[in-house]
């Protein structure tokens, strides 16, 4: 949740920042972070909701345990990459 609003302050931020007369956005740099960042919590997301249809079908949802915590672990990195990119 809080990479999706990383993600939308940074949008928001690069379409009102003016550079060398022009928007962030329009810097192909800036478009690609940006891009990479989107790519990069949508695939989270997926893998989350994944994860918790496999918890809501399965009886035995104590064999996702591992699957659970290389999600969480997978989740943090996405988000610290991702204030990396928007700085």
């Amino acid at each position: 949740a809080y990479s999706r609003v990383l993600l939308d302050e940074a949008m928001r931020w690069a379409f009102v920042r003016k550079v060398f007369g022009k928007a962030l956005i329009e810097q192909p740099v800036i478009r690609e972070k940006l891009a990479n960042m989107t790519s990069r919590i949508e695939a989270a997301h997926a893998w989350v909701e994944s994860v918790t249809f496999q918890m809501c079908q399965d009886s035995k949802a104590k064999h996702l345990a591992g699957q659970i915590a290389l999600l969480k672990a997978h989740c943090s990195e996405v988000m610290w990459k991702c204030v990396d990119d928007a700085q």
